[in-house]
């Protein structure tokens, strides 16, 4: 999947997800139907916030690639972007990395199941890279750095079995599409 230009920004449909890539992960957002300077402005739960906030595109990508999010629910675009301007402003929709992300955002409001692909996938992958560490202490850097993404595909498995009664809850005002 390729980034894409500033102009580029423009092709979003209002109530799609814009994928911020970071160098260790990815900040998620919805693209609305607002335009600021020639680009959609973004609504967004971020660690830079603290909250839900609907905010200029530069504020948001900066100068970082940015594509087309693959997460996509049946709530149509307009009715997104009304939920997501909703959690605008209320207090207890705070960002927490592990219960309340911008990843778990963007999933509630799409009415997707509520869970953070890339946290659990990160987590998974560092239990086991610990845990090889540990039990071969002799290893080189590179088995170490071998048995990341290894621990990451087993740990993936384990948690889409164990994980599920684990998922975080974003409360929409009591109403889901």
């Amino acid at each position: 999947m390729s980034t894409l230009s500033d102009r580029q920004c423009c092709n979003f449909r209002p109530g799609s997800v814009v994928e911020i890539c970071f160098p260790l992960f990815k900040h998620y957002a919805i693209a609305t139907e607002r335009y600021r300077h020639g680009q959609p402005t973004l609504i967004g739960l971020s660690y830079r916030t603290g909250s839900v906030a609907e905010e200029p595109w530069r504020a948001t990508v900066g100068d970082r690639a940015v594509r087309p999010s693959e997460i996509r629910g049946t709530v149509p675009g307009p009715r997104v972007i009304e939920r997501a301007r909703a959690c605008i402003g209320r207090p207890e929709i705070t960002w927490n990395l592990f219960t309340c992300n911008c990843e778990h955002f963007v999933r509630a409001v799409h009415g997707l199941p509520i869970e953070s692909t890339q946290l659990r996938n990160a987590l998974g992958g560092a239990v086991l890279g610990v845990a090889a560490a540990v039990a071969a202490p002799q290893a080189t850097l590179l088995r170490i750095l071998f048995a990341a993404p290894c621990g990451a595909l087993m740990g993936m498995r384990r948690f889409a079995r164990d994980g599920r009664d684990r998922r975080a809850h974003i409360d929409l005002g009591g109403e889901m599409d």
